[in-house]
């Protein structure tokens, strides 16, 4: 936005937005003469929410060279891993090399990758970020309690195949009719 004039300089934009999200922005009225500060937001969405593509891609970012934009930036990055620096940080020292990790993978038994490596990256993120200290344990929960739910909320489309047992008992048709017996089951699959 351009200050002290309250509109928007799309023009300003090294890239093209579609019209969806120009209308989005639009819509949200700025006070030009507000002296409250912007808030951060995921910039690497155009929702400006976190999702698990633009976050692998970041991480991928991060740790694979973008250290020195995000110095360039004024953001202070360490080179050595936050939780145990010992090494580097590189994505195997973090996901599979690391003291901590290496704890965290033998509390949950190879089981739950995909949120073992998500809550690895959140609780780093919250130590490097929030200066706020975990332990394995507490890692290999939250993997655990996210997998177990992501796991019960999942939809159950199997068909419910519990037998019923019934008793029957043959008995001779009334006078006058004919009766054919027969065996017959059915599997829809």
């Amino acid at each position: 936005m351009v200050k002290d004039v309250g509109c928007w300089k799309w023009e300003n934009l090294s890239f093209e937005l579609p019209s969806s999200t120009i209308s989005s922005i639009l819509g949200v009225l700025v006070d030009k003469d507000s002296q409250k500060e912007d808030i951060p937001v995921w910039q690497y969405n155009s929702k400006g929410m976190v999702d698990v593509k633009t976050a692998y891609f970041f991480i991928m970012g991060c740790l694979d060279g973008e250290k020195d934009n995000l110095r360039l930036k004024g953001i202070n990055v360490q080179n050595n891993c936050p939780i145990c620096s010992s090494h580097p940080e590189t994505l195997e020292q973090l996901f599979k090399n690391c003291v901590v990790t290496k704890q965290v993978w033998n509390s949950v038994r190879g089981i739950v990758f995909t949120y073992t490596l998500w809550s690895i990256w959140l609780a780093r993120n919250r130590l490097v970020f929030d200066k706020k200290v975990f332990t394995h344990n507490t890692v290999a929960s939250s993997a655990l309690a996210k997998a177990s739910e992501f796991y019960h909320l999942q939809p159950k489309n199997k068909v419910d195949k519990r037998m019923i047992t019934l008793s029957i008992r043959w008995n001779p048709p009334p006078s006058g009719w004919v009766k054919i017996n027969s065996d017959n089951s059915y599997d829809p699959e």
